[in-house]
């Protein structure tokens, strides 16, 4: 299809691009029609040749070895010249005895070469020498160069006036009419849609081609775009009605829609903070804190960060259920949580991960600052008095096992063993004791 140019006039596009094709599928079978001839013509040469070096073993060699015999030396110039002057004939070479004739210069590469054997038979067989002729590869290179000129300059004429012809008669058929085929699309707007497009008649009378075919699908579409455009503008007055009552339901849907959205997630942060939070002392439950202290570990180990891993269990709690009962054991464990609460810093986290016993990790805590925190701990959870109806109070003391977070390859559950050994360390020791974890030996510190 036709373009418009930036100045005003039209691109003869679809001309040009035909132009090329044809200009391009010519000179490819020019090619290949000019290798085949000229294969042709170098096979032909190479018959040629064949039939002269016969030619030399049939007439001429027979002569030059009656000429060696009776040694004349005028008619062995004369034989040797008249193969010289063989076409295609660059070297001529007798070696007869100790003597040695020649005529050319020989070639480095010679395009065919053959001796001949020189004998004289008289009832015995005399050797009188070798006959060598070679053809070199300048008379058949020559050649097939002319031709290859002549057949170049007659396709490219014919290529020439046969790509003009086709330009006219596209220019004159296809051209046109798809100029104004595209100008018509380029115009067409909705209040145009009752022109139809007419092309311009033809001087003769032909059938119609595809040309006229598309035109005639043009027309059928803007028929079909008209009654559609008709059609739409009633439905669009009776959309407009129905949009106006469709508005309002949706702002009265919308409206409870985002009452039913706030109850959700006011539903869903009070559900997620009850999974979060251990139900009796307010500190996180098991699985909230193994979840944070997986990327907190992993994030200290990334930023080689110190960090600290407590464990703290009740001592003796059996007991104090056994003879207080579960609710002043409840109150044993309010009372340790919020005591350790009570002195963390935002980023430690407190987690109760089952009976009486607690974790406690502190991020960003050296090993001197951890143990202190943990006897502080210790020594405040030893002093803390639970109150309890009819008796005077409730004391208890807790045992802590520490360990510190040693390379980048310590996950939660590496620290979780360690920190459990130390706790072990600390029961074993006589309970109510820090024990600090360490590959060789587990410290224990009062």
């Amino acid at each position: 299809m036709n373009t418009q140019g930036s100045n005003g006039r039209h691109k003869r596009v679809l001309a040009k691009r035909l132009a090329v094709a044809n200009v391009s599928i010519n000179l490819l079978v020019t090619v290949v029609i000019t290798a085949w001839m000229l294969l042709g013509s170098y096979r032909s040469e190479v018959n040629a040749t064949r039939q002269r070096l016969d030619e030399i073993g049939r007439t001429i060699v027979p002569a030059l070895v009656g000429s060696l015999w009776q040694v004349n030396a005028h008619e062995i110039d004369d034989r040797l010249d008249e193969i010289g002057n063989i076409p295609g004939v660059d070297y001529v070479r007798l070696q007869s005895h100790e003597e040695l004739h020649q005529r050319g210069r020989p070639d480095a590469h010679p395009r065919v070469i053959r001796t001949y054997s020189l004998i004289y038979s008289d009832h015995q067989h005399f050797d009188l020498g070798t006959l060598t002729v070679e053809f070199g590869w300048s008379p058949v290179r020559q050649k097939l160069q002319h031709q290859a000129i002549e057949i170049g300059i007659a396709t490219l004429s014919l290529t020439f006036f046969g790509t003009l012809a086709l330009l006219l008669l596209v220019q004159a058929r296809m051209t046109r009419s798809l100029e104004i085929m595209s100008s018509y699309l380029r115009m067409l707007r909705v209040e145009y849609l009752d022109i139809p497009l007419i092309l311009p008649k033809s001087k003769w009378n032909r059938p119609p081609d595809e040309i006229d075919q598309m035109a005639g699908s043009i027309n059928r579409m803007r028929e079909y775009l008209a009654e559609n455009v008709a059609a739409r503008i009633r439905h669009e007055a009776e959309l407009q009605s129905h949009h106006e009552k469709l508005e309002a339901l949706v702002r009265e849907r919308t409206a409870a829609l985002e009452e039913k959205t706030r109850e959700l997630e006011l539903q869903s942060h009070t559900f997620e903070k009850m999974a979060n939070t251990d139900a009796l002392t307010g500190t996180c439950s098991r699985r909230f804190f193994i979840e944070v202290s997986e990327h907190v570990i992993a994030r200290c180990a990334r930023s080689k960060t110190p960090l600290a891993m407590l464990l703290l269990d009740v001592d003796h709690f059996k007991s104090i259920n056994d003879v207080h009962g579960h609710a002043v054991g409840d109150q044993v464990l309010v009372g340790l949580a919020s005591t350790c609460q009570a002195g963390l810093r935002e980023i430690d986290l407190l987690g109760r991960l089952g009976g009486e016993e607690f974790g406690l990790l502190l991020p960003e805590v050296k090993m001197s600052d951890a143990l202190v925190i943990a006897e502080r701990l210790r020594s405040t959870l030893a002093s803390l008095a639970i109150r309890i109806p009819r008796e005077d109070e409730v004391r208890f003391t807790v045992s802590i096992g520490l360990c510190m977070l040693s390379d980048g390859s310590d996950t939660y559950e590496t620290l979780m063993a360690h920190a459990d050994s130390a706790l072990y360390g600390a029961k074993e020791g006589g309970r109510n004791r820090v024990c600090v974890f360490d590959t060789t030996t587990l410290m224990a510190a009062r």
